[in-house]
């Protein structure tokens, strides 16, 4: 790690920010890309992310040189060096099932007749092997599928050929549904209008793909694993869970502990000239936790505290309508901007014990070896802080293509009544990162976090498609219209009645 050692008051910004972007900023809460960069600016981060990490370590060295020199012009002297520390290798916990060649923990046990439909022009030679490869992938994964029909081309600009054909569907009782669409049509928001029709009008589950992404990815195994994740996550199965014996070890107990993520997102709609901030948190309903509610709601203030508390106390509230008891422990795992949501939980049980963490996902903090091995994944650095008064890790998530690189994610203890040792602490974070969410690859957040994350952009993709098709008038409209409870299972929504 390269680091700077100097003290300075604290301020609510960074008074230096290092970025693989050139940005700008307003000095508040705003920051903004800023478009041109320099050819000079470009080649060298373009230089750095192919580079080996010793060369790497080097680009640092020269950046921390230049903020150096830059400073000291306005009076101010500081002085950078690497920091050698020594790192922890934490155990992958124990997985159910335990190879990635066994059939998946929970799936659909009848044969599931599907579709395809493409909005797009298809190759029939490519779609015949996309549709042979997954239906040979799903088997080794324990799900059978069945194609009814050769797959369509629908004319994507006529909405009564589009409701036809999802009628026709669910006549002939196809729930399960491949959309097809090409690149562009994410970007300009066309496949909201079509997963309406789909989900919303008819009831069916879908699943979505980029039809020319089939040129280069069908002869790769990991897209189908994806797919296969996708599909049996959205019809209600399980690709895996944690084995429940991992946890005794712990001092909390499973069935009484609910695990939290939370995660807010800003967006704007052209017609309205306020910032929108999309607030949602993920809820544990059940044991292996993996059943999962989630609530969706809008404002215009950032990190909306009130907001959070009041989501919160309805996110106990349905555990409580499930179990008949509100939880003895809590475990939530914040974005990087965070609300400490323990007096929440006391206004309504006093005996709750609450453990919060502040999670970082984009830390530029990289770990080099120095014999200039790889990393493994799991690696665990503890950072010392001068003031002593938090206490924050690093975990290593992933190893680059060149097996040398590794990405990092940061954890602050933000407060722990569970009473966990440092080590226990540790290996929980990187534990809840082992439930797999659409590939076999260890994910770069707990997974309550990463549905947080991931419904919360959904949500906006949601609002934004639907202020394409159809101009939303107000925030107001926002608020009312497309705040929602859902009970989640993987990337299966179901509504929850409030």
């Amino acid at each position: 790690m390269v680091g700077f050692r100097f003290s300075i008051i604290p301020m609510p910004e960074p008074l230096i920010l290092i970025s693989r972007y050139a940005i700008i900023s307003d000095g508040k809460i705003q920051i903004y890309e800023y478009k041109f960069i320099s050819e000079e600016a470009d080649k060298a981060f373009g230089d750095e992310q192919f580079c080996d990490p010793m060369k790497e370590f080097e680009f640092f060295r020269k950046c921390c040189a230049d903020i150096e020199n830059c400073v000291e012009s306005f009076g101010i002297k500081i002085h950078s060096e690497p920091f050698e520390t020594n790192a922890t290798l934490l155990f992958h916990p124990e997985i159910v099932p335990d190879s990635m060649d066994k059939p998946f923990y929970n799936k659909p046990s009848h044969t599931i007749e599907f579709a395809i439909l493409c909005f797009h022009p298809f190759d029939s030679n490519k779609m015949e092997k996309f549709e042979e490869s997954f239906v040979e992938k799903a088997k080794k994964f324990g799900m059978n599928f069945e194609k009814c029909f050769e797959t369509q081309f629908v004319d994507i600009q006529n909405d009564s050929e589009i409701a036809t054909v999802f009628q026709n569907l669910k006549i002939r009782n196809i729930h399960f549904v491949f959309i097809g669409l090409s690149a562009h049509s994410r970007n300009d928001y066309v496949f909201e209008k079509i997963k309406s029709h789909a989900t919303s009008c008819h009831g069916l589950v879908t699943q979505i793909f980029i039809v020319e992404k089939l040129d280069w990815n069908v002869d790769i195994p990991e897209f189908f694993d994806s797919l296969a994740f996708k599909s049996c996550l959205k019809l209600g199965g399980r690709p895996n869970i944690i084995d429940p014996n991992y946890w005794n070890t712990f001092p909390f107990e499973p069935q009484s502990t609910m695990i939290v993520g939370t995660s807010f997102k800003q967006f704007k709609l052209d017609n309205i000239k306020e910032n929108i901030f999309l607030h949602s948190i993920v809820t544990s309903l059940d044991t292996d936790f993996c059943q999962n509610i989630c609530i969706e709601r809008f404002s215009i203030k950032p990190n909306d505290e009130q907001l959070f508390e009041e989501m919160f106390r309805n996110s106990l509230q349905e555990y409580q309508k499930e179990h008949g008891k509100y939880p003895k422990n809590i475990i939530i795992f914040h974005g990087k901007r965070y609300t400490d949501l323990k007096s929440a939980a006391e206004s309504i049980d006093e005996q709750i014990k609450m453990t919060s963490f502040s999670v970082d996902k984009f830390t530029p903090i990289r770990f080099i070896k120095n014999n200039d091995e790889k990393v493994p994944i799991g690696t665990c650095v503890k950072l010392l802080q001068l003031d002593g008064s938090q206490k924050e890790f690093v975990i290593c998530t992933e190893i680059g293509a060149d097996g040398g690189r590794c990405k990092t994610t940061k954890y602050t203890v933000i407060n722990d009544d569970s009473g966990m040792s440092d080590i226990q602490i540790k290996h929980l974070c990187y534990a809840m990162c082992h439930f797999y969410f659409d590939n076999f690859y260890i994910n770069d957040v707990p997974f309550t976090l990463e549905l947080a994350e991931y419904f919360a952009k959904s949500a906006i993709t949601r609002c934004i498609g639907r202020n394409e098709l159809n101009p939303i008038d107000s925030i107001e409209e926002i608020i009312e219209k497309f705040s929602r409870k859902i009970r989640i299972h993987g990337y299966l929504e179901y509504p929850v009645d409030d």
